[in-house]
Parts: C-alpha cells; sequence; structure tokens
C-alpha cells in the first residue's frame, strides 16, 4: 500500500511502483481563501509550515491560524480534513490550496474534475485524490470538486453550501492508492468484468474478459487475442499468485464474464459467453490452478452467478433465453461443475402478443446468505420482477419490484444477505436516466417479500446509469456512472440515508466483504486493468454474543459522524413483542439462565423502543453528532423482549453489539 511521512513542510505520500520502486507525491498547505486565488506567491503559503502534532491512534494534526488541517491514517488510503472554524473573509466558494511536488503525471490537468489521478508515465497504479466532501455542524453534506494546474492542487466547496454552512465547517478528501492488476501489450480494450469476495478465504477475485491485437501471455501465438482472465486479490490491494487465463480463442468473442464464491467447495465460479455458446467454470480459490469447464448447450442472452457462503457446493446460475427467465443449480463439489437442474422462473413471450412479455436481462445477488436465499431479478415488459430461489432451487414467491426501468441487463443490480436486498436500477425516461433503488425484504410470516418504496441515489440531467450493487455488511455500495463519470454511495437501505459519497477512478466491478469493512473496484483503462481497495465508512460492529430465547439480532448500520437518520435496530424477533434496548459501555457480563447481559446495566441508558412489527422489527433513532470527536468511540446495544421465558421466566435478549462510530 501506501507510506506516509508527516514533516513541517507537508506530508509525502508514497507507494510502491510496478518495480517496487517508490512512487512519490510531496504535498503541502499554500493557503485557503474565498472565491478567486489571491494573485502573488506570497499569498499562497503565509501559514504554511507547522509542526504536525499526534492527537490519537493514527491521528495527525497541524494547526495553523485559520485552519487545522488533519489526517485520519486508514487502510485504504489517509483521510485529510480541513477545519474551519471560522470562515476566510470574502464571498464564493471555499478553496483550499495545496503544492504539490512529483514525477506522477496528472490523469486532468487544467479542469474543474471530481477526482484526480497521478499515474507513472511507464505503467499502472499511482496516487487518487478525491471524494471532496463538506460537512458542517449540522451534518448538512455537500460534494466539493477540485482543480490541478501548475504544481498548485485546489479544493474547493460550493459558495451556496459555504454561505448556509453551521460552523465547524470541514473539508475532507481522501488519498489513496491505485493498483495495476493487469496491462497486456498493443491496444486492447477490457469488454466486461465483475468481482467476488470469498469469506472462507478473506480475499477477492477480480475477472474480465478483453482484447487485444498482440499475443497474449499464456495463449496460442496468434496475431488477434480473445480472452478471459481472473486475479486473486487479498484485502490490502496485493496480489495473490498469478494471472489466471481462464479462456483464449482466435476467433470468438469473450464477453460478460460473471463471477462468485462457492465456500462450501472452495471454489469460484465463472460465466461467460464465447460467440454463440455459454460457458461455465471453477477455479480452486486456495491454489488459483487452471479451472474447470462445463460447456452449457444453450443460448443465453444475458445471464449471471451466485455462490455459496453457508457451506453449501452448489452455486446458481440464471439466464434468460427466447424470452424465458432459467434458474440452474450447479454442483461445484466434482472436478467437472455440474449444470442442472432447471427452474423457469417465467415463460416470457408466449400467447398473443404482449399477453407475456418476454424477460430480457436478468441478475441474482452474489449468493443467498446465512439464510439460504438468492434474490433473482429480471426486466419483463419494462418493469422489473424478483424471485426468491431458495438454496435447493425452489421457487418461494415473485413480485413486482420496480416500474419503468430502462432496458439491458447492465441498468439494474441486486445484492443482500438472503433476508434484506437492495435492487438499484436505472429509470427509464427521454432526457434522463436517473438511477434508483428499492428495498426488498423477506417476510417470515407471508412467506413473501416487503417491497420497500424507491428512493433516488442520483438525480440529476447527467444521465446516471449502470448502477452497480454490493452487500457490505450492514450497508449496500451502489456504484453508478453519471455523464462518463464514476460514483459511489453506501446506502443505508431501510432509511435511504447515504453513509458516504465518493468519487470513484472507475466502475466496471464492484465487490464487498460481507462482515467487515474492505471493498473492491475495478476498471479498465486501454490496455489495461486496474483496481482500487477502499473502506466502507459506515461504522464497525461486532458481534458479543449474548442472546437468548427469541431474542432477535441487533444490528446497526451507517454507524458514521453527522448520520442524523442512524438507527439501533431489531431483526428477527417475535412480533407484537414489548421492546427495550440498553446501550452504554460493555460491562462484564451478567448471567441469567442461559442469556447474558453484556452491556454494564449501571452505565447504561434503558430505552423503549414500542412493540416489534409484524416481521419482528424494531427500531429506535439516535442521531450522531457531527462533533469529530465522536470518530472512534465505542458503545454496546443489547435488546430484551418481553416474550418467552429465557430469562426470569418472562425475557429473551438480543445478541449484544458493539458499534465503533466513523
Amino acid at each position: 500500500g501506501l507510506h506516509v511521512e508527516f514533516r513541517r513542510q507537508g506530508i509525502r505520500v508514497a507507494v510502491p511502483g510496478e518495480r517496487g520502486e517508490p512512487r512519490v507525491v510531496r504535498m503541502a498547505f499554500a493557503g485557503a481563501f474565498r472565491g478567486t486565488r489571491p494573485a502573488g506567491a506570497a499569498s499562497l503559503g503565509a501559514d504554511a509550515l507547522a509542526s504536525p502534532a499526534i492527537a490519537g491512534p493514527d491521528r495527525v494534526v497541524y494547526r495553523r491560524s485559520d485552519v487545522r488541517e488533519e489526517y485520519q491514517v486508514r487502510d485504504d488510503g489517509i483521510e485529510q480534513s480541513f477545519v474551519f472554524d471560522a470562515l476566510p473573509p470574502g464571498h464564493g466558494d471555499l478553496v483550499v490550496a495545496l503544492r504539490v511536488s512529483t514525477d506522477l503525471v496528472p490523469d486532468v490537468a487544467g479542469t474543474p474534475v471530481d477526482e484526480l489521478v497521478l499515474r507513472p508515465g511507464d505503467g499502472p497504479g499511482g496516487v487518487r485524490i478525491g471524494a471532496v466532501t463538506g460537512i458542517d455542524a449540522h451534518g448538512a453534506r455537500a460534494a466539493g470538486r477540485m482543480l490541478y494546474a501548475n504544481g498548485v492542487l485546489e479544493l474547493s466547496l460550493p459558495a451556496a453550501f459555504v454561505d448556509r454552512a453551521a460552523l465547524p465547517l470541514v473539508l475532507d478528501p481522501l488519498i489513496g492508492p491505485v493498483f495495476g492488476t493487469a496491462t497486456w501489450f498493443g491496444y486492447g480494450v477490457a469488454a466486461a468484468m465483475d468481482a467476488a469476495y470469498s469469506a472462507a478465504q478473506g480475499f477477492f477475485m477480480l475477472a474480465w474478459t478483453a482484447t487485444s491485437d498482440r499475443c497474449y501471455p499464456g495463449c496460442y501465438a496468434a496475431s488477434y487475442r480473445i480472452w478471459t482472465s481472473a486475479q486473486r486479490i487479498d484485502r490490502t490491494g496485493a496480489e495473490i499468485g498469478i494471472e489466471a487465463c481462464v479462456e483464449c480463442d482466435l476467433f470468438r468473442f469473450s464477453h460478460g464474464v460473471r463471477v462468485a464464491a462457492v465456500d462450501g467447495a472452495g471454489v469460484f465460479l465463472f460465466a461467460w459467453g464465447q460467440g454463440n455458446d455459454l460457458f461455465v467454470e471453477t477455479l480452486e480459490a486456495q491454489t488459483g490452478q487452471y479451472p474447470r469447464r462445463a460447456y452449457a448447450t444453450f443460448r443465453a442472452d444475458s445471464w449471471d452467478v451466485g455462490g455459496d457462503v453457508a457451506g453449501e457446493q452448489n452455486g446458481v446460475l440464471v439466464l434468460t433465453a427466447e424470452g424465458d427467465a432459467c434458474a440452474f443449480l450447479v454442483d461445484c463439489s466434482g472436478r467437472t461443475p455440474i449444470v442442472g437442474p432447471q427452474l423457469t422462473l417465467v415463460q416470457g413471450g408466449d400467447g398473443p402478443p404482449g399477453l407475456v412479455p418476454a424477460a430480457a436481462g436478468i441478475r441474482v445477488s452474489s449468493n443467498a446468505g446465512h439464510f439460504g436465499r438468492y434474490l433473482v431479478v429480471w426486466r419483463q415488459g419494462g418493469d422489473l420482477f424478483g424471485g426468491v430461489v431458495d438454496s435447493s432451487l425452489r421457487l418461494l414467491t415473485t413480485s413486482r419490484l420496480a416500474r419503468g426501468v430502462a432496458r439491458g441487463a447492465r441498468n439494474f443490480s441486486v445484492d443482500g444477505d438472503g433476508a434484506t436486498w437492495l435492487v438499484a436500477y436505472t429509470m427509464d425516461g427521454t432526457s434522463t436516466r436517473d438511477v434508483a433503488a428499492v428495498p426488498v425484504t423477506w417476510n417470515p410470516g407471508t412467506r413473501g417479500l416487503d417491497v420497500g418504496t424507491p428512493f433516488a441515489i442520483a438525480r440529476s440531467l447527467l444521465r446516471e446509469n449502470r448502477p452497480v450493487v454490493a452487500f457490505a455488511g450492514d450497508t449496500w455500495l451502489v456504484g453508478y456512472m453519471s455523464s462518463g463519470l464514476p460514483s459511489l454511495v453506501a446506502v443505508d437501505p431501510m432509511t435511504g440515508a447515504f453513509c458516504e459519497q465518493r468519487s470513484v477512478p472507475g466502475m466496471r466491478a464492484l465487490a464487498a466483504e460481507t462482515s467487515g469493512d474492505r471493498a473492491i473496484l475495478g476498471w479498465d483503462r486501454v490496455s489495461s486493468v486496474s483496481h482500487q481497495m477502499f473502506r466502507v465508512d459506515d461504522g464497525v460492529t461486532r458481534d458479543l454474543g449474548g442472546g437468548c430465547g427469541h431474542g432477535g439480532a441487533a444490528r446497526a448500520a451507517c454507524a458514521v459522524r453527522a448520520n442524523r437518520a442512524f438507527e439501533l435496530r431489531l431483526r428477527g424477533a417475535p412480533p407484537g413483542a414489548p421492546a427495550i434496548v440498553a446501550v452504554g459501555p460493555r460491562g462484564t457480563g451478567i448471567a441469567c439462565g442461559p442469556c447474558q447481559l453484556v452491556p454494564d446495566p449501571l452505565a447504561s441508558a434503558w430505552l423503549p423502543a414500542g412493540v416489534t412489527s409484524g416481521a419482528g422489527r424494531a427500531a429506535l433513532q439516535a442521531p450522531v453528532p457531527t462533533v469529530a470527536s465522536v470518530v472512534g468511540t465505542s458503545f454496546v446495544q443489547q435488546w430484551l423482549l418481553w416474550s418467552g421465558t429465557a430469562c426470569h421466566g418472562a425475557f429473551a435478549l438480543s445478541n449484544a453489539l458493539e458499534v465503533q462510530i466513523q
């Protein structure tokens, strides 16, 4: 990764180059102002020199006369914050200027952008500066911009936001490394890309199909190459082993690669098209050995694969063909994956014209979670439909999820944990193609789907499209393209609140840890594939146990500074049960029958939360303060239900959940 030195003259950031040599970027504070940069070099840098001071674990502060410059060192980069207790004089945008010294080349210069990537001129990788965000004392947020020219980088927030902002105001960019995954000689382009995470192995898989006019290493010697490749990547961003050339062909175009982790079988499951045929393969996760292939003897218009995290040795393949939507169980336990049996989800195009619209485009959640349920989503007649399929390939229910969805499987995406899913889609419109999302929840009482209220992910005139969804524990990541520029948000699906919003260098593939805080982005440039690791800022949670009876499961999402919509949540409890949540520091643990009360009972707040809903849920709103000192603090929540006999013959307890605010 990333090596940082804090000096009186500024910071020095180094990332390893392609051959191990460091790529260095030096940055120094040069001033803060409103509106246009003051004329003259003396106006920049009068307060530039300041000694760094350690302010806490992985936290360094430069205290200046007009602004406090703070750095939080994270696994995925450096969070750089400029805190204003008072604004500089004048009007217009709020601008922080930094002097930059480096041999790396900016991808854009002289034009305002959402993010800046400094790259070596002779290879992949580099340093990315982006996700400029303004946060005021009330938690209001606004996206910022940056401008790089003549060795000066200006980070800015719009005047309309600054004029209304409550002080202190924070300008908050992120500096992180960019990794090069693969580079090939000659002109080429990645035609498709996907990513998956293996919870059993603790690493990611990035897969892509590509074309090039030169011979690709590991394939046949010829003048034109078309191939599908895969690379294992650990949670720090480092490559594991060598790149696997999954398939290479002289004449038939490889396209539409999809990948999922089948942890019970210790493999990654791939599916891709080649010419008019569909192929399914597995690659051993631990060794990365050459894959085992099963040829699918049918043609398909679109397809996807889902994996397993609960010890099953099966994955699932879904596809649309000739108007039908189908699902297949894929047995990954042997040396060759076995495709079958088949489940028909919908027979489209049958009967009189328009009676049963043809299914076109299909996606499935990355795995069935620990609940053993996939959500399969397909487009039919302009609307999105969803079907819940269990790990034995039984169809449990179907429902309409959204109306007015743009054509193409790349215009919708789904992921979840087998009980709750988020479906993101591009809305069909003549002038705009905005991105929206809808939460979908399994209702154990009705054994059906509760479809929530759709909410906007991105709404503007910039034609947002191509959303990608990844489940990241208690939040969902949604990536999308806006006028060709990629963006990423972390979303709480229950409230629609954004935990985090950032610009990113690319958006072709996205995957996240299901019980951690790491995620991977993959994207392509001409003749290369790159990836970037980042930390999901949605709060850190840890299950402390202690539950008993039918106490349900404690949950928390978006535990981040200034989240006024943060909630303490209970899921999977009996319906209609009076509920109380204890919130406080961790105690020594008090036994009550098979239960254990984990929060310190004397130092905790005991908060009534009404009765659980028909779906066995409860929630209590607990806004997170905006002050910087709240970051890193922890508390424990545990729910008590007046239902059951586990504790004193009257109570049941949920698990205790430790929550750390980010």
